[in-house]
């Protein structure tokens, strides 16, 4: 029996489908003012540094009030740093803060009700 292989890049390619799949219908949050406090009802998070004129923070909400939420957030400028900030004293994989530094990193974090951590 015959096996097909793919090509790589057609496996990232339907990676990013089934991704943007499970994403249908949820709301992307556009970001132009600083800062901002995301809620429950912001899953992608489109951040435009350029438009700000400069560095970006991102608060998240109390991780105790976000148990399973799933935060999607891409710096699509050049002009500034996105600070990703955990609500008090929580973290992100141990840290105070993310930082995004390079135009389109889009990383994600991930609420265990306790803290963040990035998936």
């Amino acid at each position: 029996m015959a096996r097909t292989l793919l090509d790589p890049r057609d496996m990232r390619d339907e990676i990013a489908r089934r991704k943007l799949n499970q994403l249908t219908g949820r709301p992307t949050t556009s970001v132009i003012t600083t800062p901002i406090t995301l809620t429950d009802a912001d899953h992608i998070i489109l951040v435009d540094d350029d438009a700000v004129g400069g560095a970006v923070t991102i608060n998240l909400p109390l991780a105790t009030n976000s148990t399973g939420n799933i935060y999607h957030i891409k710096k699509m400028g050049t002009t500034g740093v996105v600070t990703i900030d955990p609500s008090g004293s929580e973290t992100i994989d141990g840290a105070t803060t993310l930082d995004i530094v390079f135009q389109y990193d889009a990383p994600e974090v991930y609420c265990d009700g306790t803290g963040w951590v990035l998936i």
